[in-house]
C-alpha cells in the first residue's frame, strides 16, 4: 500500500509540474495537495522534499514568495537529513529565486553562493551553471556588471561542457546585453 501511494505521489507531483508550465496553476495547487500527504506518508523523505520545492516553484511563479520560502525551507532540511546533495542545490538555488523577486539582494546572492559550491563539489554542472546565469542576473540588477559578466562566463563553459545548446544561446544573449 505504501509503494502505491508513493508511486501516486511522484505521479501527482509530476502532473502538477506539467500543470505549472503550462500555467494552470488551480489544477497544480489540486495535484500538489493531493501528493504530499501521499509522499509524507510513504516515508520516503527525499521524495516528499522534492514534492515541497517543485510546490515552492509554483507559490514563486504565483508571486507567493514567502510561501515559497517556507516550503523551501522545510524540503532543504529534508534534503540535507538524507544526504541528497542535487536537491540541496536545488533548494538553495529557489532560495536565492524567491529572495531576488523579494529584492532581497543580500539573501538572494547567499542563497545562489550556497547552491554552486554544492553543485560544483557534487559534479552538478547544469545546476551549477544555471545557478550562476541566476547569480549574474543578480549581480546585474545590482549593478556589478564585472561580477555579472564573470558568473555568465563560467556558466557558458558549463552550458558548453554539458552541450546545452539552448541555455547556451541564453547566456550568450545576457553577456551580450550586459555589454551592451
Amino acid at each position: 500500500s505504501l509503494g502505491i501511494g508513493r508511486d501516486l505521489a511522484q505521479t501527482l507531483t509530476a502532473i502538477a509540474l506539467i500543470q505549472t508550465e503550462m500555467g494552470e496553476a488551480n489544477l497544480a495547487l489540486d495535484a500538489y495537495q493531493q501528493s504530499l500527504p501521499l509522499a509524507r506518508a510513504s516515508g520516503d523523505k527525499a521524495m516528499y522534499a522534492f514534492t515541497l520545492s517543485s510546490m515552492a516553484w509554483l507559490h514563486i511563479r504565483l508571486d507567493e514568495h514567502q510561501r515559497a520560502i517556507n516550503l523551501l525551507q522545510e524540503s532543504l532540511a529534508l534534503f540535507r537529513e538524507t544526504g541528497n546533495d542535487y536537491g540541496v542545490a536545488r533548494a538553495l538555488n529557489m532560495l536565492g529565486v524567491a529572495y531576488s523577486n523579494q529584492f532581497d539582494a543580500q539573501n538572494a546572492l547567499s542563497f545562489y553562493t550556497q547552491s554552486i559550491e554544492f553543485a560544483e563539489k557534487t559534479g552538478n554542472r547544469y545546476g551549477a551553471a544555471h545557478t550562476l546565469n541566476n547569480l549574474g542576473i543578480q549581480y546585474w540588477a545590482l549593478q556589478d556588471y564585472d561580477q555579472a559578466l564573470d558568473c555568465y562566463e563560467r556558466a557558458l563553459r558549463y552550458w558548453r561542457e554539458i552541450g546545452n545548446r539552448p541555455e547556451e544561446s541564453r547566456t550568450l544573449e545576457n553577456i551580450g546585453l550586459l555589454r551592451l
